[in-house]
């Protein structure tokens, strides 16, 4: 993926599903990881992502970073601990929920 197998320095290796944090020593092989990339910006500063989606810092207080999204309306954004919710959510329907096979079909 990168050349000469080495990731440029704005990219992090990253645990999948990881509550641990980031892991961001390239220097041992992990398993199941992603690559994440990293960018430092200052405050009213934009990322854009793709054509139609930008990232950008309304303000900085202490540890706490506001980011405003501009995106198109089909794209869902969540906060991950709300997203998690959903997914926990929905799998729990989808467990309550009645088999597809009937039960109405006995040989008599």
């Amino acid at each position: 993926m990168f050349p000469f197998g080495i990731p440029p320095r704005n990219w992090a290796r990253v645990g999948r599903s990881s509550d641990e944090g980031m892991d961001v020593d390239h220097r041992k092989p992990l398993k199941g990881l992603e690559v994440m990339l990293v960018l430092s910006r200052k405050q009213d500063e934009k990322i854009i992502i793709g054509n139609s989606i930008t990232l950008m810092v309304v303000s900085i207080q202490g540890d706490k970073v506001r980011l405003g999204i501009e995106a198109p309306k089909h794209v869902s954004i969540h906060r991950e601990e709300v997203y998690r919710a959903i997914l926990k959510e929905r799998d729990a329907g989808e467990e309550s929920a009645p088999s597809s096979q009937s039960s109405s079909t006995e040989a008599h």
